[in-house]
């Protein structure tokens, strides 16, 4: 609406602007009463696999990022198969009679309080008619409070203004209450509706007052189908029941913005009963628009708006194979207490989820290519494998998501997170292959989670069956969940991820896991876990299991955790170069069943248990290692094949031994030395140093260490090394070397 239009309108509420001249039409009505013044699996852990996940570390069943939960798919409408065409009354034609020929805008002349339904429907039926692409028309609901007793009708080319205005719902009946057209057929794909504009208002669904709340199905707010240039703008939504406030399906270029989600009925949490729906044009999941011909949504904007006490966000829980939803952008927008989820992105492909801020959610965004129970088939087509394997190319970036504490939705165990991504499993049993959806593994790949700040009571990122994703640059600051064992970033059978430059703190469990799905046995591997931060965790800062082959640690600082820094279990040609762990409280890096392993140039400070533990494994370098503080040896191995072994840093460690060595290849144990007593008297220094080569001996100062004296240990493991008398209180630092290159520090204090 120009503004010259807006000023006619709404300041003088007496005026019809009609391009210069002006028809007294009505008088305007008085401001929004007060009520509305404010306006405001194979896994899982909700939804949407059917198998559970079980497994992973030390034993703890895991079951679920997704617990097996079939509710998204409870409600399903009737479809409508009689004609919608409203039958005109007595009293169509004095309406139709009061506006003047050839207005492009008109206001209803409705009083305050008053059944508008009949009024309304008869002038948006007329201007319809009348408006054209090249003159569109607007008719205008005055300010004041109303009733709606029946289904509003849209056409092409409108606009429906009402701001100022509250219409609330009155009829008892589970009724649509705005829809496009009079008719279930209209023109196919996107073609049967266009330039549609929905500003203003606050429509109240008013649950309330349906009867039969608890019988089968719900009832839709707007319908929107077969459609393109469709907006709706400013308005608030209130008091859903068991179903969506606006859904959409078969529409391009949509735009939904600046509008408020607020209200549920919530003795009911089934169905997926998401505010917004995405869907697709078919009779069983999208009635009332014919034909059922599969079109789905391209090109929608969801952008600056509010979802507040509600059920579930914006979304989709129902698609069709290989017709995936195309550009759809969740941007702007602010969920508060959302019981379940606040964005699902079924399907999706080049699309955002960007700039939102999401408080207190069972949920925050999942992102997933397949849900069994809600995939179609287009009627007469059979499904090739090749379908619903594309690149998604979707962006999850810059969110502020808090998860909630909720532990139980519909009576199934739920576990909150910050975001998931996730492919499919389609096994022989599976209901998606019962509807003739080929068996296999799908996988999402190419989403990209950045930028985002996740906190709360759940799992920080998942991913699920995903492949060539980044995970970079995400802060989760995390609490200890009490009714499961929450992770910071997690990857199940998920290969050639990065995961970098995340800090990641406070979950009850591992900072950054991987492994290979349980009994679903996909390894995850040649990821690259670089740079990130893990700190304050109640398990091991990161671990890698179960063929997580050619993947990279590296650069990463981990502190204060309650079990390993490091932990590789089971897989090959994995790297450990460059990390940083403190403060563990056991091993810096614990490897087993590890073959042709990179474990260099590692700092392992202040570990309660061995600096680095090598069990059964082989490696190709294990070199330039700095262990400092453990409480046990240094080095660690057992049963092991070491190659590389050289120039690694083992300093004041706990035990006697500084490198202990069993039933190995390529190393050997090396003893903390001992020493003779030594004063200020002492010329020599006599002891013994096993598996030792060469000893050195420092006198330590603030500038520089000074060298005084130099030995071999002998066959007898012993060594024999004359110095200058120091004075007493001189700390001397013991450099032990190996035939490797290794070398173990220790100090001393002159007596």
């Amino acid at each position: 609406m120009n503004i010259k239009m807006f000023l006619t309108v709404t300041l003088l509420g007496v005026s019809l602007y009609l391009g210069g001249s002006s028809v007294i039409y009505a008088e305007s009505a008085e401001n929004v009463t007060e009520n509305f013044e404010d306006s405001f699996s194979d896994c899982d852990l909700e939804p949407e696999m059917e198998e559970d996940e079980t497994g992973f570390y030390g034993g703890t069943a895991e079951v679920g990022f997704f617990s097996a939960d079939e509710s998204d798919n409870d409600f399903e409408e009737e479809p409508e198969e009689t004609p919608l065409t409203p039958v005109p009354s007595g009293n169509e034609q004095q309406i139709l009679a009061a506006i003047p020929e050839n207005a492009a805008v008109v206001t209803l002349d409705v009083a305050d309080g008053s059944d508008i339904t009949e009024t309304l429907n008869t002038v948006l039926h007329f201007m319809g008619q009348r408006a054209t692409d090249e003159t569109p028309c607007t008719v205008i609901i005055p300010q004041g409070s109303y009733l709606i007793s029946g289904t509003i009708h849209m056409y092409s080319n409108l606009t429906l203004y009402a701001e100022g205005a509250v219409l609330t719902k009155s009829c008892t009946d589970k009724h649509v209450v705005l829809r496009l057209g009079d008719d279930i057929l209209s023109a196919g794909g996107y073609d049967g509706y266009h330039n549609i504009t929905i500003e203003g208002g606050t429509w109240d669904l008013n649950y309330p007052v349906v009867e039969d709340k608890e019988g089968t199905g719900g009832f839709v707010g707007f319908r929107i189908g077969h459609a393109r240039h469709v907006t709706v703008k400013n308005v608030t939504f209130l008091n859903n029941l068991k179903s969506h406030f606006l859904e959409l399906a078969g529409t391009e270029d949509v735009t939904v913005t600046g509008c408020t989600f607020r209200g549920y009925w919530q003795e009911y949490e089934g169905g997926g009963q998401e505010c917004i729906q995405l869907d697709a044009c078919l009779d069983y999941i999208f009635p009332g628009y014919q034909p059922f011909d599969g079109a789905v949504c391209e090109n929608v904007r969801i952008t600056d708006n509010i979802f507040e006490n509600v059920f579930a966000g914006v979304g989709s829980h129902s698609m069709i194979y290989d017709r995936p939803y195309r550009n759809i952008v969740i941007q702007g927008n602010t969920f508060r207490n959302v019981k379940k989820r606040a964005v699902w992105c079924l399907n999706y492909v080049d699309s955002a989820v960007e700039d939102n801020i999401i408080e207190n959610a069972g949920g925050g965004v999942l992102v997933s290519c397949m849900y069994f129970p809600n995939t179609h088939l287009m009627p007469g087509t059979a499904a090739g494998m090749a379908g619903n394997h594309q690149n998604a190319g979707i962006s999850v970036k810059n969110n502020q998501i808090s998860i909630s504490s909720v532990s139980q939705i519909n009576g199934n165990t739920w576990r909150g997170y910050g975001i998931e991504v996730q492919g499919a499993w389609v096994s022989d049993s599976s209901k998606a292959q019962a509807k003739g959806i080929p068996t296999g593994i799908y996988k999402e790949t190419g989403v990209e989670v950045k930028g985002n700040m996740i906190t709360g009571n759940g799992n920080g990122i998942r991913l699920y069956l995903a492949d060539g994703c980044t995970v970079e640059n995400n802060q989760l600051k995390l609490q200890k969940t009490a009714s499961f064992s929450n992770m910071g970033i997690y990857l199940s059978a998920s290969s050639k991820n990065v995961i970098k430059d995340n800090q990641v703190s406070g979950c009850k469990n591992v900072g950054i896991y991987a492994y290979d799905g349980g009994k679903l046995g996909t390894p995850s591997t040649e990821n690259q876990v670089l740079d990130n931060v893990i700190s304050g965790i109640g398990g091991d800062g990161i671990l890698m299991e179960n063929g997580s082959d050619g993947c990279e640690v590296s650069r990463n600082r981990i502190s204060s955790g309650k079990k390993n820094g490091i932990v590789l279990w089971g897989s090959e040609e994995c790297q450990i170069t460059a990390n940083q762990v403190k403060g563990c409280m056991l091993d810096g890096i614990y490897v087993e069943n590890i073959g042709n392993a990179v474990i260099k140039s590692n700092r392992i400070t202040n570990v309660n248990g061995r600096g680095i533990q090598v069990i059964a494994s082989q490696t190709g370098k294990l070199y330039g290692n700095a262990v400092t503080g453990s409480r046990k040896c240094g080095l660690y191995v057992s049963r092991s094949k070491i190659s590389g072994n050289k120039k690694n840093r083992l300093e004041n460690n706990g035990s006697t031994y500084a490198i202990y060595a069993e039933n190995s290849t390529g190393i050997i144990s090396v003893k903390m030395p001992t020493a003779s007593k030594i004063t200020r008297k002492s010329v020599k220094i006599t002891g013994k140093a096993a598996g030792g080569k060469k000893l050195t001996i420092y006198a330590v100062s603030r500038n520089k260490n000074k060298k005084i004296g130099r030995g071999s240990i002998n066959s007898k493991k012993k060594y024999n090394i004359s110095i200058k008398k120091q004075k007493k209180g001189t700390t001397l630092l013991f450099v032990l070397s190996d035939k490797y290159g290794n070398l173990s520090y220790s100090k001393r204090k002159v007596k």
